[in-house]
């Protein structure tokens, strides 16, 4: 996704760049609150009361997306994916009269979003980095995700790794914030050979127009992008190595959901539920329509405590 993550029909970060609310699958005018909808009844929210609480409460959680299928991606009648469908589920255990809300954002609002509570959760995914485990908390991982390269056909500049990629002339796109500027940065490519966008289908237009020489996502996203753009002049590399991050680890993304560090409860309840559910094979039932493999499934030992440590 990339990243996110690693973390997306064809937008990565939101075809349009407001915000727009869903309740349900109906869409609804930009919330202007800087609350999460719904929240503030009249009389005042219940004292000391958590997410959690106030969500079971007003039978509504709103969650930040970016549009980046398969992850997560508005259509004209809800917000869908792999990710609002794991949340969907999970919410349907606590209380089946629980409905979603979206909030399309660009990648680099997420964790600014959640923190300043213009929605309850990052629920498209993210990857997990020490980094942004400083600033919130993550669900154990749901999929695990390899980088790949988006190119002209043929791979006319013959990039297979990032080392390659370092070595050459070649122009690098990725998108704002995202975990791809980190391994182009560890990676040696100059900064002023990395062109960065603010979405998907920018980034994917500056490919086509010859902005950029190739764009890495994860092999998802990239599956995705290249399917639906209808262009036979595009292909996907995969890389001969691995990735390094900056701590010096293969970068291999282990995509969550983003919680509040003050939403303990709420975390806790959905790995309750994300343990189960990944035991039982319904965490991959629920992805699957969407194009998850078992191989994106990422293993119940990998947790976000283990992973934020990294």
């Amino acid at each position: 996704m990339v990243d996110r993550t690693s973390r997306g029909s064809l937008s990565r970060r939101g075809l349009v760049m407001g915000t727009l609310l869903f309740v349900g699958s109906v869409f609804l005018a930009a919330c202007q609150s800087s609350a999460p909808a719904g929240s503030g009844a009249a009389s005042g929210p219940p004292a000391n009361e958590t997410t959690f609480a106030r969500i079971k409460r007003e039978k509504v959680v709103t969650i930040g997306f970016i549009n980046e299928p398969p992850y997560n991606f508005a259509t004209s009648e809800k917000l869908t994916g792999g990710y609002p469908e794991a949340l969907r589920a999970f919410f349907a255990t606590v209380d089946p009269e629980i409905k979603i809300n979206g909030v399309l954002t660009e990648f680099s609002a997420l964790i600014p979003g959640l923190v300043a509570k213009r929605f309850d959760v990052n629920g498209g995914g993210m990857n997990i980095r020490p980094a942004r485990c400083e600033q919130i908390a993550f669900s154990n991982p749901e999929v695990n995700a390899l980088t790949v390269f988006v190119v002209k056909k043929g791979n006319p500049k013959g990039l297979t790794s990032y080392k390659s990629f370092a070595g050459s002339d070649a122009k690098y796109g990725a998108v704002t914030a995202s975990i791809e500027v980190e391994l182009a940065d560890v990676a040696g490519i100059p900064k002023d050979r990395q062109v960065l966008f603010p979405d998907l289908p920018s980034m994917l237009a500056g490919l086509q127009a010859g902005r950029v020489d190739a764009f890495a996502l994860t092999s998802l996203s990239a599956t995705d992008i290249v399917g639906k753009s209808g262009d036979a002049n595009l292909e996907i590399v995969a890389l001969s190595e691995i990735p390094k991050d900056s701590s010096g680890n293969d970068a291999v993304g282990y995509v969550a959901i983003g919680f509040r560090k003050e939403d303990g409860d709420l975390k806790d309840a959905y790995n309750a539920w994300q343990a189960k559910a990944k035991a039982s094979g319904e965490l991959l039932k629920i992805m699957e329509p969407f194009g998850f493999q078992a191989r994106d499934i990422a293993p119940a030992d990998k947790t976000a405590d283990q992973l934020c440590k990294a």
